[in-house]
């Protein structure tokens, strides 16, 4: 939320501002996942490589992750 709020009101002080539906991800740094402080002793450490090749992915773009129901049937998952 912060993200979307700070984008909007920059937009707004810019003049830029137009209403409309936005999609925001990893790569626009409106989510990630937590440091994992707490259930990172769960997971083996070929665990956690996976997961921050995932974020990684997410975070540059390469990784796209379906939105609606009707595009799960064509989502290939990433190698890792």
């Amino acid at each position: 939320m912060d993200v979307t709020v700070y984008c909007a009101i920059k937009d707004i002080v810019h003049g830029e501002f137009r209403a409309d539906h936005f999609w925001l991800g990893a790569s626009d740094g409106a989510i990630d996942i937590t440091d994992m402080n707490l259930s990172k002793k769960m997971f083996t450490a070929e665990d956690i490589k996976s997961i921050e090749g995932v974020r990684n992915l997410l975070k540059k773009g390469a990784l796209t992750v379906p939105n609606r129901y009707s595009q799960l049937a064509d989502f290939q998952p990433p190698d890792l």
